[in-house]
């Protein structure tokens, strides 16, 4: 019988897969966290809803809450999900809420030991800090930071090296878990925040887009959805219809004329979604890059935020190297037009060059307000609000970005525009990086880049009133804050 190179590859790997679980042992396809709702052991090891302290400020509590999934993508114990969004509405009567969703990647799980849980932990602590630092609500309370880990078999083998064998099978769960109820947890995660961005604090829901009444005051709860790796590639399956009919609706109502700046507007699956180091075809991201590759300019909506930022650093041999390997034996049975479709369908979204719209480069030295420098929360936010309201003078005209903006955060991180690529009010970011920040495919947690992904989310929520509530007046309502030498300032 003739395998060919795609039948070759689908028998080997499960056998060398095999031959590592006999060696080695298989990771249970169980969950962890056995006790739907808060946690009643003394780590939280079987709770699926832990609840934290801050350790700067005792005062200051956030929620991680747990929800497992197996490798069908079905629920592993339902109770966790209903759980989980029950306290969070129970949270939400008295509070607003600052939402953050975490899908982890390859060789992890939700062990309450698994380090991506753990450093999942100090990003909820960072924003509970800083949410403490603004605005606070009508209740007089600011934004609670809550977690949502998605969980799921990233780790099927426990076996040092050896596990490097379950790349593809991992791969293929992923996309299963992708289609599964995980876009349940997705979808309930934004409902619950665009119902309360909805309704008032006097209890009023208004229809979508409806401006409150006199004597009416909005809520507003925030949504951040992270995916790294095959947890990427779960956020990116799972959302990439959404983005593509939000971003095809913009450019229709520009293509018929007299689109409103409504109508322009991209918006956001909550408020922000980051992927970073996903194992994802380019040819994948094809069709949102074909929609928004030829807008220039006021084609777009004066202050658009970002929506989707990809993340991925040329040091991650996983998705440079193993990825663009593996792809090229499992294609060789399919049929392509060109090279140019071959390549798109044989490498990475970030690292294929054509697409990539900005560079985040090398931290600069310590001594920059951060959280992982000690900096206080107050500071903090005060020198964002100080940031933003230089780049708006620098880098924004009538409200429209100009093109090769440079944005050093202050954690260091500098981030750029390629400003021979695509229009820097694109809304879509292929972000490449490199071992400075992310040094491997799960190195993900450099202080530098962590800050990156924290201020990337606050530049979402910091403007002219909050910065004047809390004592540093910004120059506009502007969405993004980058700072920029005097040398490289537009006319």
């Amino acid at each position: 019988m003739n395998l060919g190179a795609n039948g070759w590859m689908r028998a080997c790997w499960p056998a060398m897969a095999a031959a590592a679980m006999v060696l080695c042992g298989c990771v249970q396809n169980a969950p962890y966290r056995t006790t739907a709702g808060i946690c009643g052991t003394a780590n939280c090891e079987t709770g699926s809803i832990e609840r934290h302290t801050t350790q700067a400020d005792p005062s200051i509590k956030y929620l991680l809450g747990i929800v497992e999934f197996d490798d069908q993508g079905a629920k592993h114990i339902p109770a966790q999900m209903d759980a989980l969004f029950d306290r969070l509405k129970a949270e939400s009567k008295d509070q607003d809420l600052c939402i953050v969703v975490f899908v982890h990647g390859w060789e992890h799980n939700g062990k309450y030991d698994d380090t991506n849980v753990e450093d999942f932990r100090k990003l909820l602590e960072s924003l509970a800090l800083t949410e403490n630092q603004l605005q606070p609500g009508m209740r007089n309370q600011p934004r609670k930071a809550v977690g949502i880990y998605a969980s799921w078999r990233g780790q099927s083998l426990d076996a040092g090296w050896l596990s490097t064998v379950t790349f593809w099978n991992r791969k293929d769960a992923a996309e299963r878990v992708a289609k599964g109820s995980i876009r349940e947890l997705l979808g309930r995660a934004r409902a619950l925040r665009d119902t309360l961005d909805r309704t008032t604090w006097e209890g009023t829901l208004l229809p979508a887009g409806a401006s409150p009444g006199a004597g009416q005051n909005l809520r507003s709860t925030r949504l951040l959805t992270i995916g790294h790796s095959f947890g990427g590639l779960i956020v990116y399956s799972a959302l990439a219809q959404y983005y593509t009919d939000r971003a095809a609706a913009a450019a229709m109502a520009v293509e018929l004329g007299n689109a409103k700046e409504e109508d322009k507007m991209i918006p956001a699956y909550g408020d922000l979604v980051v992927i970073v180091n996903p194992a994802v075809e380019a040819t994948s991201w094809q069709p949102i890059q074909e929609i928004v590759k030829d807008r220039r300019g006021a084609q777009f909506a004066r202050w658009q935020k970002p929506v989707f930022v990809e993340v991925t650093s040329t040091a991650d041999l996983a998705t440079g190297i193993a990825f663009p390997l593996g792809r090229s034996f499992s294609t060789v049975s399919e049929n392509f037009v060109d090279g140019k479709e071959r390549r798109e369908a044989q490498i990475a979204v970030g690292h294929y060059e054509p697409f990539v719209t900005h560079d985040l480069t090398k931290p600069q030295a310590a001594g920059v307000p951060s959280p992982s420098n000690g900096t206080p929360a107050r500071r903090l936010v005060l020198a964002e609000c100080d940031a933003q309201a230089r780049f708006d003078a620098d880098w924004r005209r009538d409200g429209y970005l100009l093109p090769g903006w440079t944005r050093q955060y202050l954690g260091g991180a500098t981030l750029s525009h390629r400003a021979n690529a695509f229009d820097p009010n694109n809304p879509f970011w292929i972000v490449r990086t490199d071992k400075s920040l992310i040094a491997g495919h799960s190195d993900i947690h450099e202080p530098a880049f962590v800050d990156f992904v924290r201020e990337l989310y606050e530049d979402l929520q910091l403007d002219a009133s909050t910065c004047a509530a809390i004592g540093q007046p910004a120059l506009s309502g502007a969405t993004s804050r980058v700072s920029a030498s005097p040398a490289a300032r537009r006319p």
